[in-house]
């Protein structure tokens, strides 16, 4: 990538402004929605419940167990409506530093799957285009984060 030179007092085009949080999504074709999603997970054989707060976009999550280990994930759709989202939520705390820095170290090794952090807590997610979604993409988004949480135990411990 090279910078673009500009000679001096020229204007540079002055591109629009993404869309805000504030505006509608447009439509995605062929994307699913929360709610579809939550039937499919409950056709798969979970029991998704709804776990946001009032006025939160919805985040449905259920128990799966893996290697005896009864992990928590949690579905959702982008606001825009382009992405899939399997989660799970590893810590309920602020991350301690040496914890943020394994898993900055760790990333590489659990894609597409990723780690990110809020202020309440550490969490491994994946995402995934939201178009012609079907079960079988989600049982398999599913077993990406299962495996990867506990693939990387050993760094957030539980």
């Amino acid at each position: 990538w090279k910078p673009k030179q500009v000679a001096a007092g020229a204007q540079t085009p002055v591109k629009a402004a993404p869309p805000t949080s504030a505006s509608a999504p447009a439509a995605v074709a062929g994307a699913l929605t929360v709610e579809q999603v939550k039937g499919m997970l409950e056709r798969l054989g979970y029991a998704p419940k709804n776990i946001s707060d009032p006025g939160e976009a919805p985040l449905y999550e259920f128990s799966a167990v893996r290697d005896g280990v009864t992990i928590p994930v949690s579905f959702s759709v982008s606001q825009n409506q382009k992405y899939v989202w399997a989660q799970v939520r590893l810590l309920t705390t602020a991350v301690p530093q040496p914890v943020s820095v394994a898993v900055m170290a760790r990333a590489v090794d659990i894609q597409p799957s990723m780690f990110w952090t809020r202020s309440n807590g550490l969490w491994l997610g994946l995402a995934r285009d939201n178009r012609g979604v079907t079960a079988a993409d989600l049982r398999s988004m599913i077993d990406d984060v299962l495996q990867n949480t506990l693939a990387t135990q050993d760094i957030w411990g539980r």
